[in-house]
């Protein structure tokens, strides 16, 4: 697959990320499971970035 291209992305937050749950992201019209970096929160119509990806999790941060 092409996931490794979207490293570097933004993404359009579409369910909170906090430190205890995943959230939900959108990046190129695909909706992914995404996990906050360091455990902040990133609140739902945010936008962040993607840092890596574990399986089939987005690893994002709120900050680039």
């Amino acid at each position: 697959t092409n996931a490794d291209n979207l490293i570097g992305k933004k993404a359009y937050v579409l369910q909170t990320i906090t430190k205890w749950d995943k959230g939900l992201v959108k990046v190129n019209g695909t909706v992914w499971t995404a996990a906050s970096r360091d455990g902040s929160d990133i609140p739902k119509k945010s936008e962040c970035f993607i840092e890596k990806i574990e399986g089939v999790t987005l690893i994002v941060d709120a900050d680039n």
